[in-house]
């Protein structure tokens, strides 16, 4: 049997978060919906966050148990 690890993300991980919702291939699933986000591109399903955005969305889900957890 495997073990599965959680791990909490710090702060300096949020560079892989933004990279993953620029990436149009990660986000394809986005693509053609009409989504209201700010930075949200219909063409390419992406989203673009700036790194105060990215701050503030951090500062949503860490440390937020029970309602909120992320790993």
């Amino acid at each position: 049997m495997n073990n599965i690890y959680l791990k909490v993300p710090n702060i300096e991980d949020l560079k892989y978060r933004q990279m993953w919702m620029m990436d149009s291939k990660t986000m394809s699933y986005n693509v053609g919906f009409d989504i209201n986000l700010k930075g949200y591109d219909k063409n390419t399903g992406t989203i673009f966050k700036d790194d105060e955005e990215m701050k503030k969305w951090f500062g949503n889900w860490i440390n937020k148990e029970p309602d909120r957890y992320l790993a």
